[in-house]
Protein backbone atom coordinates (compact mmCIF):
# COMPACT_ATOMS: atom_id res chain seq x y z
CA UNK A 1 0.00 0.00 0.00
CA UNK A 2 3.13 2.24 0.86
CA UNK A 3 4.56 1.81 -2.78
CA UNK A 4 0.93 2.26 -4.02
CA UNK A 5 0.62 5.72 -2.69
CA UNK A 6 3.63 6.98 -4.49
CA UNK A 7 3.11 5.44 -7.90
CA UNK A 8 5.54 2.73 -7.34
CA UNK A 9 5.17 -1.19 -8.15
CA UNK A 10 7.09 -4.16 -7.05
CA UNK A 11 8.02 -6.51 -9.54
CA UNK A 12 9.49 -9.92 -9.11
CA UNK A 13 10.80 -11.57 -12.34
CA UNK A 14 10.86 -15.14 -12.34
CA UNK A 15 12.10 -17.90 -15.30
CA UNK A 16 9.70 -20.39 -14.66
CA UNK A 17 6.27 -20.42 -17.06
CA UNK A 18 4.03 -17.75 -16.13
CA UNK A 19 1.63 -20.79 -15.26
CA UNK A 20 4.29 -22.25 -12.75
CA UNK A 21 4.16 -19.24 -11.09
CA UNK A 22 0.43 -18.15 -10.73
CA UNK A 23 0.04 -21.87 -9.40
CA UNK A 24 2.40 -21.53 -6.89
CA UNK A 25 1.42 -17.53 -5.85
CA UNK A 26 -1.66 -18.86 -5.84
CA UNK A 27 -1.36 -21.85 -2.98
CA UNK A 28 0.76 -18.99 -1.03
CA UNK A 29 -1.67 -16.58 -1.27
CA UNK A 30 0.60 -13.69 -2.87
CA UNK A 31 -0.76 -10.36 -4.29
CA UNK A 32 2.50 -8.85 -5.40
CA UNK A 33 3.19 -8.27 -9.08
CA UNK A 34 5.06 -11.69 -10.06
CA UNK A 35 6.22 -12.02 -14.17
CA UNK A 36 7.79 -14.73 -16.22
CA UNK A 37 10.83 -13.80 -18.37
CA UNK A 38 10.91 -17.57 -19.50
CA UNK A 39 12.13 -17.57 -23.04
CA UNK A 40 12.59 -14.15 -23.21
CA UNK A 41 16.90 -12.30 -23.13
CA UNK A 42 15.93 -10.53 -19.76
CA UNK A 43 18.25 -12.31 -17.29
CA UNK A 44 20.75 -12.54 -19.67
CA UNK A 45 20.66 -8.33 -20.69
CA UNK A 46 21.01 -7.85 -16.89
CA UNK A 47 23.44 -10.75 -16.04
CA UNK A 48 21.74 -12.83 -13.45
CA UNK A 49 21.56 -16.13 -15.74
CA UNK A 50 23.86 -17.74 -17.92
CA UNK A 51 24.21 -20.57 -20.37
CA UNK A 52 26.16 -23.49 -20.02
CA UNK A 53 28.55 -22.62 -22.56
CA UNK A 54 28.93 -19.48 -20.82
CA UNK A 55 30.12 -21.44 -17.25
CA UNK A 56 31.92 -23.45 -18.89
CA UNK A 57 34.41 -21.02 -19.82
CA UNK A 58 34.89 -21.20 -15.57
CA UNK A 59 34.39 -17.55 -15.34
CA UNK A 60 31.69 -15.13 -15.99
CA UNK A 61 30.85 -11.10 -16.09
CA UNK A 62 28.75 -10.81 -12.27
CA UNK A 63 28.88 -8.13 -10.16
CA UNK A 64 31.04 -5.23 -12.84
CA UNK A 65 33.82 -8.14 -13.19
CA UNK A 66 34.71 -11.65 -14.55
CA UNK A 67 35.08 -13.75 -11.56
CA UNK A 68 33.95 -18.07 -10.72
CA UNK A 69 30.51 -18.41 -10.88
CA UNK A 70 28.64 -22.22 -9.17
CA UNK A 71 25.40 -21.85 -11.34
CA UNK A 72 23.31 -21.13 -13.92
CA UNK A 73 20.96 -18.34 -11.88
CA UNK A 74 22.78 -15.36 -9.84
CA UNK A 75 21.09 -13.01 -7.86
CA UNK A 76 19.91 -8.82 -8.84
CA UNK A 77 17.40 -6.14 -8.31
CA UNK A 78 17.07 -3.64 -10.85
CA UNK A 79 14.71 -0.52 -11.23
CA UNK A 80 13.20 0.85 -14.37
CA UNK A 81 11.25 4.05 -15.03
CA UNK A 82 8.12 4.20 -16.76
CA UNK A 83 7.67 7.36 -18.41
CA UNK A 84 4.42 9.59 -19.33
CA UNK A 85 4.45 8.05 -23.25
CA UNK A 86 5.08 4.34 -22.01
CA UNK A 87 8.94 4.33 -22.63
CA UNK A 88 10.67 1.96 -19.71
CA UNK A 89 14.03 2.78 -18.66
CA UNK A 90 16.61 1.07 -16.65
CA UNK A 91 17.78 3.08 -14.35
CA UNK A 92 19.74 1.03 -11.73
CA UNK A 93 21.11 -2.80 -11.13
CA UNK A 94 22.77 -3.71 -7.87
CA UNK A 95 23.80 -7.48 -7.12
CA UNK A 96 24.30 -8.93 -3.28
CA UNK A 97 27.87 -8.00 -3.03
CA UNK A 98 27.29 -4.25 -3.95
CA UNK A 99 23.95 -4.36 -1.45
CA UNK A 100 25.76 -3.45 1.62
CA UNK A 101 28.06 -0.97 0.25
CA UNK A 102 27.34 2.92 0.18
CA UNK A 103 28.19 2.89 -3.50
CA UNK A 104 25.32 0.84 -4.53
CA UNK A 105 23.11 3.85 -4.58
CA UNK A 106 25.28 4.84 -7.73
CA UNK A 107 25.92 1.68 -9.34
CA UNK A 108 24.60 1.59 -13.09
CA UNK A 109 22.58 5.12 -12.53
CA UNK A 110 21.76 5.28 -16.55
CA UNK A 111 18.86 6.13 -18.29
CA UNK A 112 18.82 3.47 -21.19
CA UNK A 113 15.50 2.51 -22.48
CA UNK A 114 14.93 -1.56 -21.83
CA UNK A 115 14.11 -3.22 -25.30
CA UNK A 116 12.49 -6.56 -24.63
CA UNK A 117 14.22 -9.56 -26.63
CA UNK A 118 13.72 -12.81 -27.60
CA UNK A 119 16.79 -16.08 -27.70
CA UNK A 120 16.66 -17.93 -30.08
Amino acid sequence: MHLAARDVRLTVVSRAPLAQIEAFKKRMGWRFHWVSSNSTDFNYDYQVSMTKEELQKGEVYYNYSTQKFPSEERPGTSVFYKDATGNIFHTYSVTPAAWTSSSALTTGSTLRPKVATKRV
